[in-house]
């Protein structure tokens, strides 16, 4: 990447990191390009300068890489593989999320140390995972409401305070990583469901008709006309009625009396005798 100044290289070696390790998200919004970063791989992004020094590297976190060093170790822990750990306290009723290489050294330790005053701290149960970072991270965003503060250890001569600490019952620690652990699985999109075309048949793939079932042809529409039986034929004439002496169109058949006048209703079976003759 061309766009690093010298300054910026020498940093990156300091932390055994190169240029590809550093994804340009100089043109793109934050958390598009952490979500790039992060799925390319990366380590550092180049984005906005910082306010303090006017640094551009930053870690996945979002923090500056040149003020916060440290912060190369647990952008680091995201894309790890380890342990990630729920121990409880008794003395306390306390749990705590962690993350280790080892389970058992941790637990070893937290007893010896006496972390957060206490030194029954036991495993309750441990996942491990290539992106320990990531689930343990989404395990303290579930317990958050329930977080404890104000507790401190002693570490090499100094106190410190306790962190990843929650107020809640082992049952809910543990189904709070298990979650964690479920959501960051990689999901696989199911294969695409192939549809059978139904192809038309031909008509030298169409089955042979039997000899005995007959041929159906089309409807044909019947159309009445003279020429027809006399029994079947209709027609419409004009005549003029003897009662109300109005000229009517009237519809006859031969030899089925019972046309009538439209106005009057008058009798006009004698207009059938015209077809029948």
């Amino acid at each position: 990447m061309s766009a690093l100044s010298p300054e910026e290289r020498k940093f990156l070696a300091r932390m055994e990191l190169t240029e590809a390790d550093v994804f340009d998200g100089r043109r793109s919004a934050t958390t598009i390009a952490k979500r790039r970063a992060k799925a390319e791989g990366k380590r550092a992004m180049l984005g906005t300068p910082c306010a303090s020094g006017g640094h551009r590297l930053r870690w996945l976190s979002g923090h500056c890489a040149i003020c916060n060093p440290s912060g190369r170790a647990y952008s680091r822990r995201y894309s790890e593989k380890a342990f990630v750990y729920v121990a409880h306290s008794a003395q306390l009723r306390l749990c705590k999320i962690g993350f280790a290489q080892s389970v058992a050294a941790r637990a070893l330790s937290l007893k010896a140390q006496r972390y957060a005053g206490a030194d029954d701290w036991r495993e309750v149960i441990s996942v491990e995972a290539e992106n320990a970072g990531a689930i343990e991270r989404a395990t303290l965003v579930a317990l958050g409401r329930s977080a404890v503060s104000g507790l401190y250890w002693d570490k090499d001569g100094k106190s410190q305070e306790c962190k990843e600490v929650f107020r809640c019952s082992p049952e809910e620690a543990k189904s709070a990583l298990l979650n964690a652990t479920e959501a960051a699985k990689p999901r696989r999109d199911p294969p695409p469901q192939r549809r059978e075309s139904r192809a038309k048949p031909t008509p030298s793939s169409a089955p042979p008709r039997p000899a005995s079932q007959p041929v159906r042809s089309a409807p044909v529409e019947r159309r009445t006309t003279l020429k027809q039986s006399k029994y079947d034929a209709s027609i419409r004439i004009i005549v003029t009625c003897a009662e109300c002496e109005q000229r009517v169109r009237v519809q006859v058949k031969p030899y089925r009396p019972g046309a009538k006048c439209p106005t009057c209703r008058a009798s006009l079976s004698w207009a059938s005798n015209i077809l029948s003759r």
